[in-house]
């Protein structure tokens, strides 16, 4: 059966043969004629020559990139999930960080709340110092005490 489409083997024959008879029956007649129809079936077969070939590299260039460029996406497949792994491996690492974050802020905090309490109690026992300090000088005697640091006392009760 002659396929629809392409360089069709069995009507290149059948052409090939009519023409061939063509080509005789004129040499028979007028051999001028013969000749030429003869010099026209040779370019004709050398250009039909010419675009199987041109054929046969464009098919032969096209699985030459067909197989390249299924060897690129094969590469660039393991680009991704590499990329993706990276990315899960980061993802990781922030979680981490924003746990460390978190931690350290409490710290930060506790020590804060620790330093406040710590600090209070010690402003705590110096006013009471303070107050005790002040108890026992008002009650010496005015000759141990400086006039100037009198006067303060007076004007501070």
């Amino acid at each position: 059966m002659a396929q629809k489409t392409g360089i069709c083997q069995k009507r290149r024959e059948l052409f090939t043969q009519l023409f061939e008879e063509l080509i005789r029956q004129d040499l028979l007649t007028c051999k001028e004629k013969g000749i030429l129809l003869l010099r026209i079936k040779n370019e004709q077969k050398q250009t039909l020559l010419a675009y199987q070939t041109l054929f046969e590299s464009g098919l032969n260039f096209g699985n030459r990139k067909m197989g390249i460029t299924s060897e690129e996406i094969d590469r660039l497949e393991l680009k991704a999930e590499q990329i993706k792994h990276d990315i899960e491996s980061l993802k990781m690492q922030v979680d981490e960080w924003k746990k460390e974050i978190i931690r350290k802020e409490k710290e930060i905090k506790d020590q804060r709340t620790e330093s406040y309490f710590k600090h209070k109690e010690d402003l705590k026992k110096i006013n009471m110092k303070n107050f005790q300090l002040k108890m026992q000088m008002t009650f010496m005697p005015p000759q141990f005490i400086n006039e100037q640091f009198a006067k303060t006392m007076a004007q501070a009760s």
